[in-house]
This record gives structure tokens, sequence and C-alpha cells, in this order.
């Protein structure tokens, strides 16, 4: 009798939780795509397109730290800025998200800034900050800057979450972090690494994945 009443509430737990799980679904308003925001260049017949030059520089002026996943944007001008994360090693307590911006006029890129740490992760957001990684960079159609990175409060990437940043004066001033939350349980394992694309209602796509049990 004992087996058969542990038996009977187990299944009404996973009877709750599924049931709990499809209202939750069934209840989230649904979200029509509209058309990607495109700034279209003005076209001139007459013009030649210049040569294509390639020269590989190092964006990062600290050569001593162990850096990865580097992203980068095109701002008006012709200026670029870039994104990494760099610490001692991958993971570790003291890896920042930093930043450096290229000088059109000058061919030069500018000294590095950091543009989130740890402590200043926790502060926005609220939460224990164990690590950071994977930032990405994108403008917007409205001048504004996006910044999203990974941020891991406990376990491995497996526990990841996103933030997100946003600069209206081309990276002058940041906004505090916040966290988005792209998962109905804990809100873990989602992590970035590809550009967002900005779309004409001014909703943003953000391509995600999710390595808990695996990458997908």
């Amino acid at each position: 009798m004992r087996v058969i009443s542990q038996n009977l509430t187990a299944w009404s737990a996973g009877l709750i939780v599924v049931v709990i799980f499809l209202s939750a679904w069934l209840s989230h308003p649904q979200h029509r795509i509209s058309a990607f925001a495109v700034s279209t260049a003005p076209v001139d017949a007459e013009s030649v397109a210049p040569k294509a030059s390639y020269i590989s520089r190092f964006a990062s002026s600290d050569l001593e730290d162990f850096v990865h996943s580097s992203a980068v944007t095109a701002l008006p001008g012709g200026d670029l800025m870039s994104v990494w994360f760099a610490g001692s090693r991958e993971g570790a307590g003291d890896v920042e998200i930093r930043t450096s911006r290229f000088d059109a006029s000058n061919g030069e890129w500018g000294g590095e800034q950091v543009l989130a740490t740890r402590a200043s992760t926790q502060s926005g957001t609220g939460k224990y900050i164990r690590k950071l990684g994977n930032p990405v960079i994108a403008l917007a159609p409205d001048n504004r800057l996006w910044l999203f990175y990974v941020s891991v409060s406990v376990g491995g990437w497996a526990g990841s979450t996103v933030n997100a940043m946003v600069s209206s004066d081309m990276g002058a001033s940041w906004s505090p972090p916040w966290q988005l939350v792209t998962s109905p349980f804990l809100n873990i394992s989602t992590l970035v690494r590809g550009a967002p694309v900005f779309h004409t209602d001014g909703s943003i796509g953000l391509p995600v994945y999710h390595e808990f049990l695996g990458k997908f």
C-alpha cells in the first residue's frame, strides 16, 4: 500500500508540473516577428567601389591577459567598436568585459577600457556573480549601442545567464547591467555568441544557445 501511495504522489507531482508548464506556455502572448530594420545607403551609379585592403592589428592593448570571444560593430563615420573578455584565464574571477574603439580618421585603435566586471554586474543585477564571458555588441537603427554578455552565479557555463547594457552616446557611458529572462526554470543555461538583429517594431532578435545537457 505504501508503494502505491508513493507512486501516486510522484505521478501527481509530475502531473502538476506538466499542467503548470502547459498553462504558462499557453498563456504566454504570441509575438509576431516584424521585418528587419535595415539601413539603406544611397547608391551612386557613378561611384566605383574602392579596392579592399586587409590589415591585422590588436584591438586589445594589454597583451599579457588571456583574451577570448571578441565581437565588433560598425559606428557612424567609419569607426569601429570591439568587445571581448579578458583576465588571467577563462572563467577566472578577474575576468572583465573590455572594449576598444577604432578611429577611422587616424587608422588606430584606442586604449582598451573596462565595460563590466563581476562587481559591477553583481551591483546592477543584485545577484552573486562568479564569472563573466561571451560579449556581443551591435548598433541599433536608433543609434543606441547594445551590449550583451554572459554571467554565471553557480557552476560552469551551463549555469549562464544573459545580461544587457545599453549606451545612448556611442559608448561614452553605459546603463547598469540587467539580466534577461530567457528560461522559465531558474533562468539559466543561456549563452550568446552571435550579434543581434533589429526589427522595425523596436524588438531585438538575439541568437543564443543552451549548454546544459548538451549544446543546442
